[in-house]
């Protein structure tokens, strides 16, 4: 299956969660939506241009301060920030930051795209032979460690959480991405017919 084969199959199973996804219609989808993010991304931040802020640092504080040259994030969509630290005048320095977004288009996209990614990862899963509800591991990952975290903030082992909760997240995408990758069950499994035929 092809790119624009594999988009059209998502999109007209928009939250259909029954049956498979084969890899190459579940890879394609995905590598659509981001390619689709990007060119979202890059006509905002070309027509609009970076949000600035500027913040004033004491001058004292200058040692604590951490400047992110560069940062790459995605949410909804992608992010890029960079921070530049400037001279120190009068006793403050000022950290001019550029923030680079997708902006609200960005933001519909990756609303309008979360129930079709979701159903057809849970899709992909059921083609390994897994039920859907296993796309939720990161989620779970992520809601124990960040309970723990606030736990162990109170009294003060935060820091060293903070640690491992990133490497347990970090083992679980890990783990979750193999699932994904692997070939699906030869033949119909309890979830429906093969989707590439008959292996």
């Amino acid at each position: 299956m092809g790119p624009v084969a594999a988009t059209r199959t998502c999109l007209k199973k928009y939250v259909t969660f029954s049956g498979r996804a084969s890899r190459s219609e579940f890879w394609w989808f995905v590598a659509a939506v981001f390619l689709l993010q990007l060119i979202l991304f890059a006509a905002t931040a070309a027509v609009f241009g970076p949000a600035i802020t500027v913040h004033a640092i004491p001058e004292q504080y200058l040692d604590r301060l951490r400047i992110t040259e560069f940062r790459a994030a995605y949410g909804l969509g992608p992010t890029f920030i960079t921070q530049e630290l400037g001279p120190v005048v009068n006793g403050q320095a000022e950290v001019v930051t550029r923030t680079y977004s997708g902006g609200i288009p960005s933001i519909i996209l990756g609303v309008a795209m979360f129930l079709p990614q979701l159903a057809a990862t849970w899709r992909r899963l059921h083609d390994t032979g897994r039920p859907g509800w296993w796309v939720l591991l990161p989620f779970a990952a992520l809601l124990v460690g960040g309970l723990l975290f606030v736990g162990l903030e109170l009294i003060g082992l935060a820091s060293f959480f903070f640690a491992l909760l990133f490497l347990g997240f970090l083992v679980c995408g890990i783990v979750f991405l193999v699932m994904l990758m692997q070939a699906p069950t030869p033949g119909p499994n309890r979830f429906g017919a093969n989707p590439a035929g008959a292996s």
